[in-house]
Formats: C-alpha cells, structure tokens, sequence
C-alpha cells in the first residue's frame, strides 16, 4: 500500500505503518562521523624552535679547559720548594768575577825543556863613546836558572860580550833561583846602533831577547 503523498489530517485516523519520510532523504555515508570537521586535516603547527640551530659545546669546553689549567698550575706551584703558598727560595747570589790579576813586570821567558820560567827587562842603559852600559833585571818563578848573556848589533853580525862595567853593582853570574830576583850593569863595548841583548842558558844556547834602543 503506497503511502498517500500528504499526511493525513489529525482528525483522520493514520494508517498503520505510517510515518514522515527523513528530512532531506540522506542518511549518510558509510562511517561517516557527523563530529568530524569537514575538509582535509589541517596540517600540525610548527614550532619555530625546531629551526634553531643545535646549542654550541664551546662555551662548556672553554670552561672544562680553564679549570684543567687551573689545577695543573695549582699541582705545579705545589711541587715548588715552599709550596702553594709558602715562600719563594730567595735567588742565587751572582758568583763574584775574580779581578784581573795585575801585569807581573817584565817580558816573560822559558827555556827549551820548560824546566825554568821567568821574566826580565832592560831597566836603564847609558851609550858612551866606547860602547853602551845596561842594567838588567830578572826574575825566576820556576826552576833555577843557570844564564850567561851575549849581545850583537843590528847593524853587525858580530856576537859580543858583556865586560865589566864602571856602574854598580854588577851583574853576577850566579844561578838564580826560584822566588828570586837580581839586577846589576853590563857594559857591552860597540858602536851606537839599536842593540839585541840575549839571555842565554849556561851553555850559550838563546831563551829570550830584548831590545835596546840607540
């Protein structure tokens, strides 16, 4: 039995079976939920932090380093002699420079063997007609010298000899020894001229010369 297309009046009896048809004849999809918003999912919101960079580890290295440099300064000063914070060993004394030894006087001499060493020097000298007085000083540090002098122009080739002298004292040919000192006159009889005077050993072989002056 079709339904008639408008309800009946309420003063007609309804049909059995009879009720409105649904409000716009759908009933939905298939698990459609009335509750869900319509349209695609809004995407989830951003977070503006997740773009940040990653937190720098410098400044906590830094910091690590520092009090690493720290207890090695602390541990050094501790093995020092007085401690961390004891007193400081005062500094070395600079070592005293020994003074220059004076000059000993005279020009130094040693013979062949190094046996006998000392010095000597031509004091004075006094030129006259017949030849030249000169008086000589040595002195031994080592050994005992045994000596003999002999002399020659530089103008000649000629050897000679000392004489005896008009000046005292004169020179004696007695060994000189250690710690000992002696002086006295020679006369050697030559011309004017610049004169080489030879210290010798006791048997005429040379140690040193000087010379004198014209």
């Amino acid at each position: 039995m079709t339904q008639p297309p408008y309800p009946p009046r309420p003063d007609q009896p309804q049909p059995p079976g009879w009720g409105p048809a649904p409000l716009g004849g759908y009933q939905g999809a298939p698990g459609y939920d009335p509750t869900r918003p319509l349209g695609a999912r809004p995407p989830d919101s951003t977070n503006i932090s997740e773009f940040a960079p990653p937190p720098s580890r410098t400044p906590i290295l830094v910091g690590l380093a520092a009090v690493v440099v720290a207890i090695l300064i602390a541990a050094t000063a501790t093995l020092q002699p007085g401690g961390l914070f004891g007193a400081r060993p005062a500094p070395a004394s600079p070592t005293p420079t020994p003074s220059a030894t004076a000059a000993l006087p005279g020009q130094p001499f040693a013979t062949s063997d190094g046996r006998v060493e000392g010095r000597w020097q031509v004091v004075e000298r006094r030129w006259t007609d017949e030849g030249v007085q000169v008086k000589v000083w040595v002195a031994v540090d080592r050994g005992t010298l045994r000596f003999s002098f002999l002399a020659f122009s530089n103008d000649a080739a000629e050897v000679v000899y000392p004489a005896p002298g008009a000046d005292y004292p004169g020179f004696t040919a007695m060994p000189i020894d250690r710690g000992e000192e002696r002086d006295g006159w020679l006369f050697f009889p030559v011309y004017r001229a610049d004169l080489t005077l030879i210290l010798a050993n006791d048997s005429g072989r040379q140690i040193s010369a000087l010379v004198v002056p014209a």
